[in-house]
């Protein structure tokens, strides 16, 4: 995804408009990641189920990247605390950070 991005955005004029083209949709419109596959990596990231960590929680997200997705929830513990939570999860599917 990062390098479709690098090529939409075209830098130096190093790529075909057609390859600027069809790579744009990556500067706006990423993939995101299925709701159950971000439920089991902040559970196993937390080390506790995800209805302990979260009181409400979009499943779809605001916003997704190359490495990473937003979405917006309530935290357990306190619920006048707003989160946004997001997830950032390598090509091995191993968090990188939370």
């Amino acid at each position: 995804i990062k390098s479709g991005q690098m090529c939409a955005a075209n830098f130096g004029s190093a790529f075909p408009k057609i390859w600027q083209e069809t790579m744009s949709i990556l500067q706006d419109q990423c993939p995101h990641k299925d709701f159950d596959e971000i439920k089991a990596i902040i559970e196993a990231d937390m080390g506790k189920p995800f209805d302990q960590v979260f009181s409400t929680f979009e499943e779809k997200p605001i916003g997704a990247a190359s490495i990473g997705q937003v979405h917006r929830a309530t935290l357990a513990d306190d619920p006048s605390k707003k989160s946004s939570s997001e997830s950032h999860v390598s090509r091995s599917g191993e968090p990188l950070s939370w």
